[in-house]
């Protein structure tokens, strides 16, 4: 009788096949090549002593030891399987063939019609054996049988009935086994082939064989497919089902106790109210105008209403206000229950918690002006101050001549002195988004700043040797003097000398542009005709007397040019004194660092927040205790004044000021 039916070719065992053609056909069916067990054959009503062992079992070795009259085995199952096995140990309470018969009653409901049951060893246990015709999901068959036969009334448990595979537990860091059972018709484990009466009928393992083969064919596979897959999608319901838990319990028992007392004084209206609404939605599932109703009755029922509650003649519109903002804001959901997420995109869900502007029930993908606008300007915020952030490190670098010349080099250096100053880390593609601020070939320097005295040739913002030519654009730049046709010379040097005082009080830190237009402001001309005295030349040398003390300084960036009747006069430096100059400009932005990080050691030093005066003062001596330090004639004649006038405040360490 031909074949009806088209049945799967079976994938080739892999390894070394039983030279023996019922090995062959043995190992076809049962057969795992990882983690088996083996153990002893143990003495009679002892248990077998099992372990696992780790190397990979062929095929031949786990026919040599079914062979093998001293030893016993056991196989696992592996992701499909063309078995399952149901153990009935003796002493349970499912050891009989009333049972057994129910068993296989309720596998036909998963299209298992046919079973061959054996004698697992000499101890009398019974395993049923289940063979397929086609490998099927081992956890889905497990999943199928363990709720057959639980719905059936059996009760799956060590020691009275397991199921072969199991349903295993599930591992995030690893692959779990399922466990491991015994082969069938070992030798030397008295173990036999049995009829429908569990009557003992055969050790022959050709004879089993054929059994097996005879029931693989009976076997509805595709129903019990269908079976499978429906267990899967139980289990996994059953198994992640929501669950009351103890802190949902406890969070029912306080509202209601809250309910219970009702009103204990006035005002206390919109305290009650939302907590009846919140139970309503959460422990009972109400919504709606069965919400409304459910909130009004138990309001006007609970103690101290009469007396206490001022909203009696509108109690019903308070209600259904406070149901109508806790369904449109979601405020709660029903227990057990997960609130649900707005459906879209990232930026769309996440709008909403930006800057929440309510929403409907509605989900869409949809996001208003005004939350994009809002995100629009919290961007533009962060953009601003990250590139503010930056020409303040390349400012630094710069003024202190540490700029490198390479785009690679001053990226790099950059960054780090990004993450040192302000505690931030700077990506690379931030970095790149503005080229402007700080690449070689596209940063624009300021024509003001130290760097720009120097010989060289800047036009279409490049830089190369030669001599300094005053292009159309750097006459039309803005001039921080405003003095008219304002020109500067190789090695000149335009400088007023202010007379010594008291260091200026500054904020927070010392930004590089307020340094900057101090350093500019030292290097102003005085306007004053009484100040200053006619340069004399004296063998062909421009010698110039130095500017008086009292003379005062032009404001910063003034936009009133100077009369005619007083020219701008200078006064010639020699080289060391330039030099000095600038060293004592680069100290003064150092200073400011510094200070900026001893006040932020001072502060994790006390552990609290400092501000105000008591900042401003602890800046003031960190920046004059650098002046003491500098090494710097001028600075240090500056901080020694200060001193004088604030006796007590130097010399500075942390380590005293928390003492």
């Amino acid at each position: 009788m031909k074949r009806t039916r088209r049945v799967k070719t079976q994938p080739a065992i892999k390894g070394q096949l039983p030279a023996d053609p019922v090995g062959q056909r043995y190992v076809k069916r049962f057969y795992h090549a990882f983690h088996a067990i083996i153990a002893p054959v143990p003495l009679f009503g002892a248990s077998p002593a099992w372990h696992t062992i780790d190397y990979r079992l062929q095929p031949s070795q786990l026919w040599e030891l079914h062979q093998e009259n001293t030893k016993l085995v056991g196989i696992r199952f592996d992701s499909t399987t063309l078995y399952a096995t149901i153990d009935l140990d003796t002493g349970g309470d499912y050891h009989n063939l009333e049972s057994v018969k129910k068993i296989k009653a309720a596998l036909e409901n998963i299209g298992i019609v046919d079973i061959v049951p054996c004698q697992s060893s000499e101890s009398g246990g019974y395993h049923l054996v289940l063979p397929l015709e086609e490998p099927v999901h081992s956890f889905g068959l497990a999943c199928a049988l363990q709720q057959t036969l639980t719905d059936a009334g059996f009760q799956v448990r060590q020691g009275h009935l397991e199921i072969f595979p199991n349903v295993k537990a599930y591992c995030r860091d690893r692959p779990t086994d399922f466990n491991a059972i015994r082969v069938p018709l070992q030798a030397g484990c008295k173990s036999f082939l049995l009829d429908d009466e569990l009557l003992a009928i055969s050790n022959d393992v050709s004879t089993f064989l054929d059994y097996c083969d005879r029931a693989a064919y009976k076997q509805d596979l595709k129903h019990l497919k269908k079976k499978i897959e429906i267990a899967y999608k139980r289990h996994l319901k059953e198994k992640y089902r929501k669950k009351k838990s103890q802190d949902a319990e406890e969070w029912r028992k306080d509202w209601e106790k809250i309910i219970a007392t009702g009103w204990t004084g006035f005002g206390q209206t919109n305290q009650i109210l939302p907590v009846i609404v919140g139970y309503g939605i959460v422990f009972l599932g109400l919504l709606g105008d069965d919400l409304v109703d459910y909130a009004v009755s138990t309001a006007t029922n609970a103690p101290g209403y009469r007396q206490y509650c001022r909203h009696q003649h509108e109690i019903k519109t308070r209600a259904l206000d406070w149901v109508r903002c806790s369904e449109l804001n979601d405020y709660y959901s029903a227990h057990p229950s997960y609130p649900q997420r707005l459906e879209g995109t990232f930026s769309a869900t996440f709008a909403e918690a930006i800057a929440f502007c309510g929403h409907t029930n509605t989900k869409n993908n949809i996001v208003t002006f005004e939350r994009c606008d809002r995100r629009l300007e919290m961007n533009l915020e962060r953009s601003l101050k990250a590139q503010r952030r930056i020409q303040r490190v390349v400012q630094t670098l710069e003024w202190n001549g540490e700029l490198p010349a390479g785009a690679t080099n001053r990226a790099k250096l950059i960054r780090e002195a990004y993450k040192q100053r302000f505690n931030k880390s700077l990506s690379q593609e931030t970095l790149h988004k503005y080229l402007h601020l700080w690449h070689p070939t596209r940063y624009v320097a300021d024509p003001w700043i130290e760097n720009s005295w120097k010989d060289c040739q800047m036009g279409d913002y490049g830089h190369c040797a030669g001599t300094f030519v005053i292009t159309d654009e750097l006459k039309n730049a803005q001039n921080p003097c405003q003095i008219d046709d304002y020109g500067h010379f190789p090695y000149m040097k335009v400088l007023c000398l202010p007379p010594a005082a008291p260091a200026p009080q500054r904020r927070e830190a010392a930004e590089v542009t307020e340094l900057r237009g101090e350093s500019e402001r030292g290097m102003q001309l005085p306007q004053s005709e009484n100040s200053v005295e006619e340069p004399n030349t004296v063998n062909g040398t421009n010698n110039a007397k130095p500017v008086g003390a009292n003379s005062p300084a032009p404001p910063l960036f003034d936009n009133t040019p100077p009369p005619p009747s007083a020219p701008p006069a200078t006064a010639l430096l020699s080289e060391k004194e330039i030099e000095e100059i600038k060293r004592a400009t680069r100290l003064r932005l150092q200073a400011g660092a510094y200070a900026n990080k001893v006040l932020r050691d001072y502060r994790f030093m006390t552990g609290r927040f400092i501000c105000g005066s008591e900042r401003s003062r602890l800046l003031q001596i960190a920046k004059m205790q650098f002046y003491l330090d500098s090494g710097c004639n001028s600075l240090i004649a500056e901080a020694s004044e200060w001193a004088a006038a604030n006796p007590g405040c130097l010399p500075f360490t942390l380590s005293t000021a928390f003492l």
